[in-house]
Parts: C-alpha cells; sequence; structure tokens
C-alpha cells in the first residue's frame, strides 16, 4: 500500500491497482438532473457545507450539512447546487480490487458482498441517524490517519474502512429483515403495483421505462417509483434485472446452444457487456461460464 503528499488517500492491492480513496470534492457547478454522471465504484458521500441537491437513477434528495449519500456501483447521479461552493468527503471503494483486501473467510463473504451491499440500502441517510453518525466518525477517523501519516496509518485506515463497511452490511442485514417483518404484517400489497409487476414480467424483452411503467397504473414516476421500492424492498430496476436475468437462465437452460446475444436480446439487453456484467452481478458467473456448467451437468447425466 503506498499514498501520495497532498490531502487525501490511497490504499492499494499488493498488485498496485487502486482499492480506495478517500478525499475533499469541492463543486462548484452543478450538473443538474439532465448531465448524470454513472458511478464505477462504490461511494460514500458526506455533505460538509449548505444544503444540496442531490439525484441517484430516478431519485431526488434534499441534503443538509453532514448528511450522507450511499452511490452504488453503475449508479446514475447528479448534482444541483444552492450555494456557488459546497463541500464533500468522499470514499471511494473500487469492488473488484478491494475485494483481493478482504480475508478469504465465508462469514465476510457471505455478509459483506461489496456488489449487492447497495441492494437494499437506502441513498440517503440523515445526519441525525446512528448509520449516519457511524459513518461520520468513521470518515473523520480515516481523514486523520491520511493527514497525519504516521506509522502503519494505512493498515489502521484499512481497518476503519472494514468497519465502516460492516455496518453497512449489518444495516443493510436489519433492513431485509424489518422488511420481511413489515410484509408479513401488512395488508396485499397495491393494486397499481401489482398491475404494474404484471406489466414489467410480460414485457421483459422490451424496453421499459420508469415512464412507461408508471403510466400502466396511471401513477407519477416519482410516485411509482417510492411505492415499489416501499412496498417490495427493492429498487425498480434490480427487480427488472433479476427477472430479465432469471429469464435468460431458462432460455440457457432449454438451449445451452443458443448463442448468449442472442439471449440478451431476447431479454432485453441491447448489448453483451451489459447483458455479461448483469449476469454476473446477479448470479456470480458469466453466461459462457454458466453455459459451460449446464453442458458439463448434461455430460455427466448422460
Amino acid at each position: 500500500m503506498k499514498h501520495n503528499l497532498m490531502r487525501e488517500g490511497f490504499i492499494y492491492n499488493t498488485n498496485d491497482q487502486l482499492a480506495a480513496r478517500i478525499y475533499s470534492r469541492v463543486l462548484y457547478i452543478s450538473t443538474g438532473a439532465d448531465n448524470l454522471i454513472k458511478s464505477n465504484c462504490f461511494e460514500i458521500w458526506q455533505l460538509n457545507s449548505s444544503e444540496c441537491t442531490f439525484y441517484i437513477n430516478n431519485d431526488k434528495y434534499e441534503l443538509k450539512n453532514r448528511d450522507i449519500i450511499i452511490i452504488g456501483e453503475n449508479d446514475i447521479y447528479g448534482y444541483d447546487l444552492q450555494k456557488t461552493r459546497i463541500n464533500f468527503t468522499v470514499i471511494k471503494i473500487y469492488p473488484e480490487t478491494f475485494k483481493t483486501l478482504i480475508p478469504k473467510n465465508q462469514i465476510i463473504k457471505d455478509n459483506l458482498s461489496l456488489f449487492a451491499l447497495n441492494a437494499k440500502l437506502n441513498n440517503y441517510i440523515r445526519c441525525n441517524e446512528p448509520l449516519a453518525e457511524r459513518i461520520s466518525s468513521a470518515i473523520n477517523n480515516i481523514s486523520v490517519l491520511f493527514l497525519k501519516k504516521e506509522p502503519l496509518f494505512e493498515i489502521s485506515a484499512l481497518a476503519e474502512i472494514f468497519k465502516l463497511l460492516t455496518n453497512l452490511a449489518k444495516y443493510k442485514s436489519d433492513l431485509q429483515l424489518q422488511t420481511k417483518n413489515i410484509s408479513k404484517k401488512s395488508a396485499k400489497p397495491d393494486a397499481a403495483l401489482i398491475k404494474s409487476i404484471e406489466y414489467i414480467n410480460a414485457h421483459l424483452a422490451e424496453e421499459l421505462t420508469l415512464e412507461k411503467i408508471s403510466a400502466v397504473c396511471g401513477l407519477s414516476p416519482n410516485y411509482y417509483s417510492n411505492l415499489f421500492r416501499n412496498q417490495t424492498g427493492t429498487k425498480l430496476w434490480d427487480y427488472v434485472s433479476e427477472q430479465r436475468i432469471n429469464l435468460a437462465i431458462k432460455y440457457l437452460l432449454e438451449n445451452p446452444s443458443e448463442p448468449i446475444i442472442s439471449v440478451a436480446l431476447r431479454c432485453g439487453f441491447n448489448n453483451c457487456p451489459n447483458f455479461n456484467r448483469t449476469f454476473k452481478k446477479i448470479t456470480g458467473q458469466t453466461p459462457k461460464k454458466y453455459k459451460t456448467l449446464i453442458v458439463r451437468q448434461e455430460n455427466f447425466n448422460d
């Protein structure tokens, strides 16, 4: 691991690949809702100044000082500034590299999956929530470590990041349990939601947009997006992706010799890279590897 001399910190793995970065980010220009940026890593942002409007995917958040924003890998985000200058502290974690620093322990592997960490985790955490206080404390500790640069400070910073991620994983686990308990007690799902899910499942091969889906049940896009998350415990596009991959698995099982690009197009993906990335994120394997396993199983059965 190594670092530079600027007021920011870097953690590298043994192959000299960037695993994590913490730094202060000063924003002067708004991106707005029409110029969103796609994240290539897992990001934690803490606002250190006045108010800011933040966009993540199809959601909008009004941030106050010390509020926390969680951005998942492949999330689309942007911001509008209410002042001419605002400041964030940002931690970026690059899953593919960072996972090489995680001890090979099954308990950690099962409970601290960076790829799925954001699946049931709210993007917006208010400063007065206990989780926000723990995140803020970890961010402050890491910042101080990189500022002082005492012996073995990077090891201590890595330990703080592990602790931070453990808190997030525990929060996610508790949230899933709460959602499950609420769903058992609650009345039947909203009729509009059921209608929209039926529409989604019937049109997985087609281009689906929030506007199309919400129009099916006569709701505004923002209201529908919140309704879907509140009643299902997951994000709309996570659900769509999972259903499309389930459909792809069905096609692969029925005909392992079908070209991958053909399966991708039949399941609503417009290109192979996007299909491969989503397939691996959900199943842990590439479509090609999955096909190989199917063929091996068929040969074994024969």
